[in-house]
């Protein structure tokens, strides 16, 4: 993806600026996963390459970026993070701050890989230990409620009253 129309002024600024307007968006409601996207932006985003122009960002920073994720073995972190930086320069494109995209040359198969989803589910023993853990909690119940449903914990605690009622 490519901009001509972009001047050398308008791309001029730092990601570290490019970075608070697109949080500046997020604040708004428009994402549901802003604090994560956050977290990315500036646990690993900004420390490496915040002090950069935008303009001058290309594939290897990005890459620069992700290394330490890779190194560690945390792929889906390295997938998370990709997927925020294409979202940045996304956004940089988007609003006249950069002509290119520095991560559109790379691929998942560059950072974490194709990812798998998993599927894990407590095997009968562990549904007796965890209940016997938790058989004189407080909170037993909704251990129980949860175990039962196959609910996760936020999908329960956003039920409405109006959403059981007469289904029950």
């Amino acid at each position: 993806v490519f901009r001509l129309d972009i001047t050398p002024e308008q791309s001029a600024a730092l990601v570290r600026e490019l970075a608070e307007d697109f949080e500046a968006t997020m604040s708004e409601g428009r994402r549901k996963d802003a604090k994560r996207v956050r977290g990315y932006i500036d646990r690993d985003i900004l420390p490496e390459i915040g002090g950069m122009k935008v303009r001058d960002v290309d594939s290897e920073d990005v890459m620069r970026v992700l290394k330490p994720m890779l190194r560690r073995g945390t792929l889906v972190a390295a997938n998370r993070c990709f997927d925020v930086l294409r979202l940045l320069f996304d956004f940089g494109m988007a609003h006249s701050k950069m002509a290119v995209s520095p991560g559109a040359p790379i691929k998942k198969k560059h950072v974490g890989g194709t990812e798998t989803p998993r599927q894990r589910t407590l095997s009968f023993p562990e549904i007796k230990t965890l209940l016997a853990a938790v058989r004189d909690a407080a909170e037993a119940p909704i251990y129980r409620l949860l175990l039962l449903t196959g609910l996760r914990l936020n999908e329960l605690l956003r039920i409405e009253r109006s959403m059981i009622e007469g289904h029950v």
